[in-house]
């Protein structure tokens, strides 16, 4: 959608919607996954505050802008293929918490979630990155969407030998999904959407019981 101040105006609030977007048509429901039977869907106590709302994003301690580090309930994340996305524990006291994003390799081909980073100003920063473990090697591509719909993308190896690890990819690295486009061919921070980090199912290695996870404990910029 586009915005004349590219901001969003309370004061314009027409409406508010919630949906379950499982089961939708072709490639993008597949993905998201598919629900058999009758469906529920229970809202209570929806109201508008004053209040200013739970920050998942801070400054961290050396200027870094923390965009997650998944330290609340619910998780706000979209999962693709259909994974298990829980929280369970982080490698440390400071960084208690982590998303657990589990995989088999009879679903879907990909496995990951869609995080939001498109309310923050990202336009300083040189790297973004992934604060990861993983028990079984696994291939992972991590995705950049602006919000014209055009995906920059880089690949990385995870390592279960390396344990708790910053993965630090620089916006340099990310180059153009040639199943997409874009205006200029350029990486534009201020036009950041999502991030995407994806394992390739098929492609990754399994425990005995033909499942498999990495966790993500944060999400950063520096």
């Amino acid at each position: 959608s586009q915005d004349e101040n590219d901001r969003l105006d309370v004061g314009q609030i027409s409406s508010i919607v919630v949906a379950d977007i499982s089961n939708l048509s072709g490639e993008a429901g597949q993905s998201l996954g598919t629900k058999q039977g009758e469906q529920h869907m229970w809202l209570d106590n929806v109201a508008i505050s004053e209040r200013l709302a739970p920050h998942r994003s801070r400054r961290g301690p050396e200027g870094e802008m923390i965009i997650d580090d998944f330290d609340l309930d619910p998780v706000r994340c979209l999962p693709i293929g259909g994974p298990t996305l829980e929280l369970t524990a982080g490698p440390d006291g400071d960084d208690p918490s982590a998303l657990r994003v589990g995989y088999d390799q009879q679903g879907y081909r990909w496995a990951g979630f869609v995080a939001a980073v498109g309310y923050l100003n990202l336009t300083r920063y040189t790297q973004i990155g992934l604060r990861v473990k993983s028990d079984c090697a696994a291939p992972l591509t991590v995705v950049l969407e602006e919000r014209d719909g055009s995906k920059y993308v880089t690949r990385h190896r995870l390592d279960p030998a390396a344990g708790w690890h910053d993965l630090a990819l620089d916006f340099a690295c990310f180059s153009l999904d040639p199943a997409t486009q874009d205006e200029n061919d350029r990486l534009d921070l201020d036009q950041l959407r999502v991030i995407i980090p994806v394992l390739d199912t098929r492609r990754a290695e399994v425990g005995e019981d033909g499942a498999g996870e990495y966790l993500v404990s944060r999400i950063w910029c520096r």
